[in-house]
């Protein structure tokens, strides 16, 4: 029972607002497959908060959270194995 002072939330409004999608409606799954593609070997998950992150950070305007997660994922590129010695 809530008093006067309390609001009720669903778990809704605490993903979109303040949990993994950052205010950003969550991607299709078509786009992890298409994200893999021009990513490959990275986390596709570990990327998209990556993205989510800087999105946010740099007060990105995004218009199309999908195109926008692909474009990052092209300019992120294959991941390569580098050794270091």
């Amino acid at each position: 029972m809530l008093d006067g002072n309390q609001k009720q939330i669903s778990v809704l409004d605490l993903e979109f607002n303040n949990g993994p999608t950052q205010g950003y409606p969550p991607l299709n799954s078509d786009t992890y497959e298409e994200a893999r593609k021009y990513a490959a070997g990275w986390d596709i998950r570990v990327l998209e908060n990556e993205w989510r992150d800087w999105v946010s950070a740099k007060n990105i305007t995004v218009r199309n959270t999908d195109t926008n997660f692909i474009s990052f994922c092209k300019k992120r590129g294959p991941y390569k194995n580098e050794e270091l010695f």
